[in-house]
């Protein structure tokens, strides 16, 4: 079992997964300052996924819901779903959200979202393709976002 700074997976990662994890958690809760307590959230593979393969990756009340195959080690996909979906469990954390609303692409948080995904997948995975399946119609905010953040993102 992953558990991590309040993040918990029953998911079988291994253990270059489960460091890259706890590598995106510093790294998002850094940037929101969340260092004493933890919003609590548990990473499933989205219960529509098996239906559906193109089901895109969430986050509702207590869940970080990824879209990837059966292979959880597809770390170039875990790393910039997980970033993504981390970004609105930190958001709603910190404005002690209720109600997770699915939010519309030109969304500041959408945004920053997007941002902070390309920012660690470009420093991680930087030959991966992010922009060959995105699939929302703000990528040039986000890249801009991104080019923004490379300062105040600190990423080791």
């Amino acid at each position: 079992m992953f558990i991590y700074k309040g993040i918990t997976s029953k998911l079988l990662f291994s253990s270059s997964t489960i460091s890259l994890l706890k590598n995106i958690i510093d790294i998002i809760y850094m940037y929101f300052n969340i260092y004493d307590t933890y919003p609590e959230f548990e990473i499933i593979i989205h219960q529509d996924f098996q239906k559906n393969p193109n089901v895109p990756p969430e986050t509702r009340s207590g869940l970080i819901m990824l879209s990837t195959d059966i292979q959880y080690d597809y770390y170039q996909q875990i790393t910039w779903q997980f970033s993504h979906e981390l970004v609105h469990v930190c958001k709603g954390y910190k404005e002690s959200r209720k109600n997770w609303l699915y939010l519309q692409d030109d969304n500041d948080e959408e945004i920053l979202a997007g941002g902070i995904a390309i920012s660690i997948i470009k420093e991680f995975y930087p030959t991966y393709d992010y922009k060959k399946n995105y699939s929302k119609t703000n990528l040039s905010q986000c890249e801009e976002k991104a080019e923004f953040l490379k300062k105040s993102l600190q990423i080791k």
